[in-house]
């Protein structure tokens, strides 16, 4: 029994006892892992078994003492993602069933484009100022993912022939969080000195402000990046839905692989933002392409139709399509995937089916994101940016909305969709200067109003409550 007990404890700590090489582990909840493995030497063949358990009694306090201080693997032996299946609130079938009958509910997707209120803490060293990275380097990030999303990636005329039909414009977007918890106007940013080395390392520490971190912002209502330094290989984690303690949701980062500039700028092949790009896909829920082993094998499979099989993880490389060497199940892998663990420069998709599960993920487990006024109310369409149309108010409504047009000229098309994107009311008018909108009839929760004039179009975020 106390065997059983110590080896689960060198499990815990990275390392199986005495002869045995270790595999990547994960530690605790959130984890900490090494590309590294270790060999511990076995125990002369003469010792009795009691001296074998004091004696992994006391080498169990020294590694563990070890264990907080050593870093077990330089920057230059990266590993792509530690994101691994948590403990979860509900039991994963639980959460399967969930996702597939949303999906099954909603055959025709949303399409409204959903805009995620993100907040970026920087936690950097008091003696390494290039940890605290700059507002730029920050937003050079928030543009990378808005465009990945939106399957405009710079890279997508390499996308191999058999995969182009299936890329996803997953219709999803990113601002730095223009108003905090507390109703206060905010740049998404929020900046920490810490005494901690490596705090990154330590994904429970650097969200923890009683612990030389900082802790998240209501993670319903934000998307929680955390950038930092690591000393262990690792570029990038995030927490799965419903996965983890509700306050430590999100992805941490290592500041030299978050944004395309700066500290990033030279940190290939890690330097376009990607590690960003992949933990969002696991905090929505995907897994990497082969499934979630640590070793991919043509047996297992990320439970998704159109991304095939693979035994491959593609690390630190970018094939060509041109390259044979592909084909590692019988078919293509489709190794520009996001899920992948491909260089940043080789990346350059979601798939359709990947879209669908984002999406389940969004609206069944982080819909708090939904109704979150972390971007502000108003929300401009990118597909073509004007000037505000209309103001609304109150907002948030319970009963009447006011709708006071400005910028109008000609006639205008009024249009009211449900977080589902689903059409519950047109009206077409003229420059009338106000018209007024009942509401008290409809669910509490959030809604989008967009109005159109000529080659205008402007969207605003309506909360009902």
């Amino acid at each position: 029994m106390i065997n059983h007990i110590i080896t689960n404890l060198f499990h815990t700590i990275g390392c199986l006892p005495f002869g045995i090489r270790a595999e990547t582990r994960e530690v605790g909840i959130e984890g900490l892992k090494s590309d590294k493995s270790y060999l511990i030497m076995p125990f002369e063949k003469h010792k009795s078994q009691l001296g074998k358990l004091k004696y992994l009694k006391s080498v169990t306090i020294v590694l563990l003492g070890l264990f907080l201080t050593i870093s077990h693997s330089s920057w230059s032996q990266n590993q792509r993602c530690l994101t691994e299946a948590l403990l979860p609130s509900i039991t994963l079938d639980e959460q399967e069933q969930r996702i597939q009958s949303w999906m099954q509910a909603n055959p025709v997707l949303p399409r409204t484009i959903v805009t995620i209120p993100v907040v970026v803490h920087i936690v950097y060293h008091v003696g390494s100022p290039s940890e605290n990275i700059s507002d730029q380097q920050i937003q050079s990030q928030i543009e990378v993912l808005n465009r990945d999303f939106r399957g405009r990636s710079s890279q997508i005329n390499e996308i191999s022939a058999e995969f182009k039909p299936l890329v996803a414009d997953v219709e999803l977007e990113f601002c730095l969080a223009s108003v905090d918890p507390r109703g206060r106007a905010t740049t998404g940013i929020t900046r920490t000195e810490t005494t901690q080395r490596n705090i990154a390392n330590n994904a429970f520490q650097i969200k923890d402000g009683l612990n030389k971190g900082i802790d998240a912002w209501d993670t319903n209502a934000y998307l929680n990046i955390w950038v930092g330094a690591r000393a262990d290989g690792v570029l990038g984690q995030a927490t799965r839905p419903n996965e983890g303690s509700k306050d430590k949701q999100g992805l941490v980062i290592d500041y030299r692989a978050f944004g395309t500039i700066g500290t990033a700028s030279d940190n290939k092949p890690y330097n376009q933002g990607r590690t960003a790009v992949h933990e969002v896909g696991h905090y929505f829920g995907l897994q990497h392409v082969w499934g979630d082993e640590d070793e991919p094998s043509c047996s297992t499979d990320d439970g998704i139709a159109d991304t095939p099989r693979q035994n491959l993880t593609y690390a630190n490389e970018c094939p060509s399509r041109f390259d044979l060497e592909t084909f590692s199940c019988g078919t293509r892998d489709m190794y520009m995937n996001f899920m992948n663990y491909t260089d940043d420069s080789c990346m350059a998709m979601f798939s359709l089916e990947q879209k669908k599960r984002m999406l389940a993920v969004l609206y069944e487990f982080r819909s708090g994101l939904l109704e979150s006024n972390g971007c502000g109310m108003q929300v401009v369409s990118t597909h073509n940016p004007a000037a505000a149309l209309m103001n609304v108010y109150p907002n948030p409504v319970t009963d009447e909305l006011i709708l006071q047009f400005t910028n109008l000229n000609q006639a205008y098309s009024l249009v009211l969709f449900n977080s589902l994107g689903h059409e519950l009311f047109t009206q077409n008018g003229t420059t009338a200067p106000t018209t007024r909108l009942k509401v008290a009839h409809l669910p509490k929760g959030c809604y989008f109003l967009t109005v159109s004039s000529g080659s205008k179009t402007n969207t605003q975020k309506v909360i009902i409550q």
